[in-house]
């Protein structure tokens, strides 16, 4: 091969490569959702819940946006070992203990969580709701902001 020639495929590929890699960076995705975007970036939207099995939000955590009036059983790992329960700004939320035959939320606890959340359901006023709680039913709430 000419030398010359090895010379301008050498300068062709050092031109090709800030290319490649410029095309090749993965970058992060954005979203035209506004909910969407909001729970991203951790903004308070109404019907947004985190849950964790350790007190003060630690340990294993997990979060959704509910339907307001809906029942949610807490998922694997989380029922009956919810250390911490956090509500967005906006809703209301009724732990439950169990459901009834229908499948229905039964709200029987007594406690209303409103926000921004307990985070020791472990020891409320001295009852442990942490190791009772199996899910939970949200409404919204208006007048429920974080403190």
């Amino acid at each position: 091969m000419h030398p010359f020639l090895s010379l301008i495929h050498l300068i062709q590929l050092l031109l090709v490569i800030p290319l490649l890699t410029s095309a090749l960076t993965i970058r992060p995705t954005t979203t035209t959702n506004p909910l969407r975007r909001q729970v991203q970036e951790g903004s308070p939207v109404p019907g947004k819940v985190n849950f964790c099995t350790g007190t003060n939000t630690s340990g294993d955590c997990d979060w959704r946006v509910v339907t307001f009036g809906e029942c949610n059983a807490l998922p694997d790992g989380f029922a009956k070992n919810t250390g911490s329960f956090m509500v967005a700004a906006g809703a209301v939320c009724y732990v439950t203990m169990n459901e009834d035959a229908a499948g229905e939320c039964v709200a029987n606890a007594g406690y209303a969580v409103r926000p921004p959340g307990n985070v020791d359901m472990f020891n409320v006023q001295g009852r442990d709701f942490g190791h009772a709680v199996t899910g939970f039913r949200c409404e919204r709430c208006d007048e429920c902001q974080t403190n």
